[in-house]
């Protein structure tokens, strides 16, 4: 785990790795007291650990344009590889792509000693400043910061500035079947539609029906809603016999509980589903703190 002067860097933002506090933007030419090195772009290789895996190829011919005209603005953050001469790219890798594209052939570094954990926070700080990941790039690296460097939800949520709901309700996206997942990156389909999918066994057609028809978030939820009533209605009407009084007690002293429907749906072979509703977001995080405690 970073400590509290490193966790306060990524806070202010990444000028704090650059050994001062001057604006990201600020022309080299004005920043004489930065101090970086000039690299061949050959000597540079993108970062296994950048969150973001999509970059707009007419962003990065925009980008080349500029840098024929102006020069490159600001330097790369890079970390040494064990090949001598040879630097890992922290972040910048969207202007070294640009760099390759105007036939630049040296850009300017600043070099600093990295762990692969202070990496990822790297990326993803400066790419949640600038809105360059896809939700589901977000939602990987709040997932492998929790899950390898030991993060709970509430303490990534202080390094990155961002809520804990906000980063529970990221992370959700990731059990969306993954041909749900694939229209949220393309981005034919926004975050707050694939969050009313979440659960749903028919997501991917209901998702299909979304875009076909321009619905919003709030239209797709109603629809979510009356096919989720048709089927509990189904299912109920097969599972009726299934269920004894003991089931049917524990349904309401749960949803008691909760302050929300509780169902317990039991097939034949022994096993089933547990069914939890809930009306919006307030009432899900609701729900959620009680069942974790």
């Amino acid at each position: 785990m970073v400590g509290n002067q490193q966790k306060k860097g990524l806070g202010r933002g990444l000028s704090a790795l650059f050994g001062d506090d001057e604006p990201i933007g600020t022309d080299l030419s004005l920043s004489a007291s930065r101090k970086f090195k000039t690299v061949p772009v050959s000597k540079l290789k993108p970062c296994p650990f950048q969150p973001r895996r999509n970059f707009d190829s007419k962003s990065i011919d925009d980008l080349a344009t500029s840098m024929n005209t102006h020069g490159v603005l600001q330097p790369l953050l890079v970390r040494s590889t064990d090949i001598e001469g040879e630097y890992e790219i922290v972040a910048g890798e969207r202007r070294w792509r640009a760099a390759q594209k105007a036939k630049i052939h040296e850009l300017p570094v600043v070099i600093r000693d990295l762990t692969t954990e202070n990496v990822l926070q790297i990326g993803l700080v400066e790419n949640l400043q600038r809105e360059d990941l896809t939700p589901l790039e977000e939602a990987e690296t709040y997932k492998r910061l929790i899950e390898e460097f030991g993060y709970t939800q509430d303490g990534l949520a202080t390094v990155i500035g961002k809520s804990r709901p906000h980063i529970a309700n990221m992370m959700r996206l990731l059990s969306l079947p993954k041909d749900v997942q694939t229209l949220v990156n393309n981005n034919s389909l926004s975050a707050g539609h694939a969050r009313t999918l979440i659960g749903n066994d028919r997501a991917y057609e209901l998702a299909q029906r979304a875009i076909k028809e321009k619905l919003s978030v709030r239209e797709l939820e109603r629809l979510t809603q009356i096919k989720q009533v048709q089927s509990k209605s189904s299912s109920a009407k097969s599972n009726k016999s299934s269920k004894g009084p003991n089931i049917k007690d524990l349904e309401q002293k749960v949803s008691r509980h909760l302050g929300s429907n509780f169902t317990v749906n039991p097939n034949k072979k022994g096993g089933g589903k547990i069914v939890i509703d809930y009306t919006d977001m307030a009432q899900f995080d609701m729900i959620f703190e009680k069942l974790i405690k």
